[in-house]
């Protein structure tokens, strides 16, 4: 295999599975219910491998590049937020049409919905399984490329054959490794279960091979060709057995050996193999079954053909072993001691802006869900599992945390606050923490600095406040305690991200500042530019010129809010009026941070009630 780095693009189409081998160096970039779908909707597309192999090339080498080279990132200030609104409702993710998110040709663009997704959930998904409702204007929605498509991010393992790393990180974005765009509601079959696409496939078992292209099939074997098409996937001749009656969604067949040389297919396309666990880090080397692969075919199929079933050749048989592949490629890291076993897919429909999800939508989209759980679990031998929970999304005017970060209940970093860190540890070494220890530790330990930085939280309802009544990040610092001295240019910084989308200094502590025993509290203010919907704050600690390991210590981490004496009064400015009620409208159906006039946790009707009852009179 040559050793130029490719970039893998999948894409299911009927009948065929077309991978696109792009070059690292080229230029690839609660709801009401609705009536039905009606009978007399326009029929779905009879998709052929020629409607891919026209001009799709380009449009997949886009989506490469604009999902690994930054544009796809926990919105910083670059881009505008994207999408006109997101609602959970159960367990999937709907998300209005602004106009960026399906194009005037009804094209969709996944990079722009996985930002609008991620900005409302965080980064903390393995997939993003993006589905386009079915009563778009003008007719159906049609993807970036093909039936449906797997646009991998990153990966995080050796011994798959697969690229590695992540290069989103940039973009705040650490955990998303791939995007699957599964196309138009209407494509698929009322029972998603059911066999389409001439018979070859379920809409479960599509998205069974869309998901396994983040590890597959990309390995080769001493002394056999075991891949087919695009090398992506595998042979149509190998057969490679899983549990009773499997056959990989990545193709291949289970054929039987009928003696003489012949063989005949038994199963296509149905459950995974040990091979495909292995891939997935759910099986062990030593539990991958023999498999073999037929050489010198005497019937005129190919190694990229497509799984056939009751297919029948002649050839020659070469057995393997999993040792065949790892002696090419090494052991698969982590193994199933240490590997991820439970994957997180977030569900996403995509709907016409000012429209409301249709319940014929839902359900179906329900069913994929469901049945894609059950299914998964059912064919890895219960080694793997599917957690499709969404979680709760970002609220306008929430706050980051409420009360303090002390580190002396939690002895690693929540994930809830903390989107990214290089560096920073949890320690005891510090002297006199001011809640006891341990405390948050930077000690340039990592080459080019510590850092340590927050998720991306809305604060933008604290703009519409007028003086005196800023937000406070509050925070205690110890320098040296217990560890090493700070010399020259080893400063800590304590910054957050302004509207602008640059970072900018709330505090700096010199590094040539006395070493000390003892923590002292500071409380900053939080200027203007901090107070939009993209905020985060981090604490820095820079690497200078004379060595690692000098420290800092950090700890008693809490914000406090603006209280204002007047019930209703949210801005603090003597009345009762329009600025007042704008700020309860911007909060409205939240949890509220200034206008739960009642604290029951939920700005609403009640509020307004008593809002309206106040207006227009001064405070006491």
């Amino acid at each position: 295999m040559s050793t130029t780095t490719f970039f893998q693009r999948r894409l299911f189409v009927a009948g065929s599975v077309l991978t696109l081998l792009l070059s690292a160096g080229a230029a690839v970039s609660v709801v009401d219910a609705q009536a039905p779908i009606s009978d007399d909707q326009p029929a779905a597309t009879e998709w052929k491998i020629s409607d891919v192999l026209s001009g799709r090339e380009d449009a997949l080498a886009e989506v490469r590049q604009r999902g690994r080279s930054g544009e796809l990132r926990i919105n910083n200030g670059f881009a505008a937020p994207r999408g006109g609104g997101t609602m959970d409702i159960g367990d999937i993710a709907v998300i209005e049409d602004d106009g960026t998110l399906v194009g005037g040709d009804l094209t969709t663009d996944i990079v722009n919905i996985t930002n609008a997704f991620i900005n409302t959930h965080t980064d903390d998904f393995d997939q993003v399984v993006v589905f386009s409702a079915s009563n778009f204007p003008g007719g159906d929605v049609s993807i970036e490329a093909g039936f449906a498509f797997h646009s991998g991010l990153a990966a995080f393992e050796s011994g798959t054959n697969n690229f590695a790393g992540n290069p989103n990180e940039s973009g705040g974005i650490t955990r998303l490794r791939s995007m699957l765009n599964m196309n138009d509601m209407n494509e698929y079959p009322a029972d998603v279960s059911t066999d389409f696409l001439g018979g070859t496939a379920s809409g479960i078992e599509i998205l069974g091979q869309e998901m396994e292209h983040a590890w597959g099939s990309f390995v080769t074997a001493q002394g056999a060709d075991i891949l087919g098409r695009g090398e992506a996937h595998w042979s149509f001749f190998l057969h490679h057995p899983g549990g009773p009656g499997s056959a990989s969604p990545m193709e291949g067949n289970l054929w039987n050996d009928d003696g003489g040389g012949n063989f005949s297919v038994s199963e296509s396309f149905n459950g995974f193999s040990h091979l495909d666990d292995y891939l997935m880090g759910l099986r062990s080397a030593a539990d991958v079954d023999p498999f073999y692969v037929i050489d010198f075919p005497t019937d005129p199929f190919s190694d990229s053909t497509f799984p056939q079933p009751a297919s029948v050749t002649g050839g020659t048989r070469i057995d393997l072993t999993i040792d065949d592949i790892t002696v090419l490629h090494g052991v698969r890291q982590p193994d199933p001691t240490t590997s991820p076993k439970v994957f997180r897919m977030a569900f996403i429909l995509v709907i016409p802006q000012g429209t409301t999800a249709l319940q014929a939508d839902l359900d179906k989209l329900n069913d994929f869900r469901t049945g894609w759980i059950d299914y998964f679990s059912v064919n890895t031998d219960g080694l793997g599992s599917i957690d499709t929970s969404i979680g709760d999304f970002f609220l306008p005017g929430s706050m980051p945390f409420t009360g303090v970060i002390d580190f002396d209940s939690a002895l690693t970093f929540d994930d809830a606050i903390w989107e990214w860190n290089q560096g920073v540890t949890v320690s005891d070494l510090a002297l006199n923490e001011p809640s006891g220890a341990p405390s948050m530790r930077l000690d340039g330990g990592f080459g080019g600095g510590d850092e340590i930085r927050s998720r991306f939280f809305d604060m933008s309802v604290f703009s519409m406040l007028g003086s005196p009544l800023p937000v406070t990040l509050n925070y205690a610092v110890e320098r040296t305690g217990g560890g090493n001295s700070p010399e020259a240019g080893e400063d800590l910084l304590v910054e957050y991200w302004t509207n602008a989308g640059a970072w900018a200094v709330l505090r700096t502590f010199d590094g040539n500042g006395p070493d000390e025993s003892a923590f002292t509290a500071f409380s900053d203010p939080l200027p203007a530019d901090a107070l939009h919907s993209n905020f985060r704050f981090r604490f820095h600690r820079l690497q200078g010129s004379v060595g690692e390991f000098d420290d800092y210590f950090v700890d008693d981490i809490s914000f406090t809010l603006p209280i204002t004496a007047c019930p209703g009064d949210f801005n603090n400015d003597g009345v009762i009026d329009t600025a007042d009620l704008g700020i309860l409208i911007a909060e409205f159906g939240t949890a509220g941070v200034l206008a739960d006039i009642n604290s029951d946790n939920i700005v609403d009707t009640a509020d307004l009630g008593t809002m309206i009852a106040l207006f227009g009179t001064p405070c006491p």
